[in-house]
């Protein structure tokens, strides 16, 4: 398939998660049941001696695209299957191998990400990982070592540059599914593409964003309501539901962006 970079307007932004939304909403049991596939393969790969977690990041690339093949299919009125999360394994052989290096560029890249702000942080972070094993478990020790000056500055690093590492792999699985790209050719085609709809991509993150705080406290408010009249244990499930279906409907909105970037329609995708 030829795909043509597209110059995208901000307002689009606006547009890609709305119809993420109404997408999801067309096949919300689909989708969620799909997101559920992908956790079932992650806690499968956990289990993995030494290299389980190393495993687990590198399946990234595969959730976006088994949600990009799976959205054009709801847009044809055909439903959700759960097996897209093994995709990978039945593309042609250069789009397999051009997969695998993306999945495990991406978990090298996590892991190195994760050794470079351990570094920074230092002795002052070794030495509140210390104090952390040295006491008793609790709520209280969990929450002091969250708080920890160092700690909190380990996680803004990791989180900021795993934010900036995702923009290369945003379009990535995609160009190499659709576009037949290698590895390489795909990160750079996504940095590009990014960066040429800085503004849509910026508002889409805000508004993904907005909907993340608003879904919270929604959740926060039900799970309060449930332990308010005592029923306790159920407080949890608000936010489990709106953590699913928040997240099925953010992967969901992907396609549409990237549909709109690259100029592809569903007939083309079938």
């Amino acid at each position: 398939m030829g795909l043509q970079l597209r110059t995208t307007a901000m307002s689009q932004g606006q547009a890609w998660v709305r119809q993420g939304f109404i997408t999801f909403l067309r096949r919300p049991g689909g989708f969620v049941s799909l997101l559920m596939a992908y956790v079932v393969m992650v806690f499968a790969l956990a289990i993995v001696p030494l290299a389980g977690l190393v495993l687990v990041v590198a399946t990234w690339p595969l959730l976006t695209l088994a949600f990009m093949l799976a959205t054009p299919d709801v847009l044809r009125g055909d439903r959700v299957r759960p097996m897209h999360v093994l995709a990978i394994w039945r593309e042609p052989r250069p789009q397999r191998i051009a997969m695998l290096l993306l999945c495990g560029s991406f978990a090298g890249l996590i892991v190195l990400i994760v050794v470079f702000a351990v570094w920074l942080g230092g002795d002052e972070l070794v030495e509140a990982v210390r104090s952390l094993s040295k006491t008793q478990l609790s709520v209280e020790a969990m929450v002091a070592f969250q708080h920890n000056p160092a700690v909190e500055r380990t996680q803004g690093w990791i989180s900021g540059l795993a934010s900036l590492l995702a923009i290369p792999f945003w379009h990535a699985p995609a160009l190499v599914h659709w576009g037949g790209q290698s590895a390489g050719q795909a990160l750079f085609s996504s940095t590009l593409a990014l960066w040429r709809g800085r503004s849509a991509f910026v508002l889409f993150s805000l508004l993904w964003l907005g909907c993340t705080f608003v879904g919270s406290v929604l959740a926060a408010l039900l799970g309060g309501l449930l332990a308010a009249i005592g029923l306790g244990p159920l407080a949890l499930i608000p936010g489990l539901a709106m953590t699913l279906m928040l997240s099925a409907a953010f992967y969901t909105s992907l396609w549409f962006m990237f549909a709109d970037t690259f100029g592809v329609d569903i007939e083309t995708t079938a």
